[in-house]
């Protein structure tokens, strides 16, 4: 079983906030579709997709080594392409 760091998970409400507030990358402006089913967990399942069906990344502005949260105020809709792309760069740094 895989272990993650719970600070760094984005709950279904800090999603649904920020795929309404940026409703696309926030980096480069790629439009955004989303899906509001359910999940296995019993939440909302807010998840965001490119004109491809390809995921968006829910980028965390300033990562948690910096003092970063998952708060939607830290929190940006981003592609893959741009979210990969831009390493360990945060948006001060950019």
């Amino acid at each position: 079983m895989r272990s993650y760091d719970s600070r760094k998970y984005v709950n279904w409400q800090t999603r649904m906030a920020v795929i309404l507030r940026d409703r696309g990358c926030r980096y480069c402006g790629l439009p955004a579709a989303y899906h509001t089913g359910g999940s296995a967990r019993g939440d909302r399942c807010w998840r965001a997709y490119d004109s491809k069906g390809q995921p968006f990344h829910f980028d965390h502005k300033r990562p948690f080594a910096s003092g970063g949260t998952s708060g939607p105020e830290n929190v940006v809709l981003a592609c893959a392409k741009c979210n990969l792309s831009k390493g360990e760069a945060y948006e001060s740094q950019q």
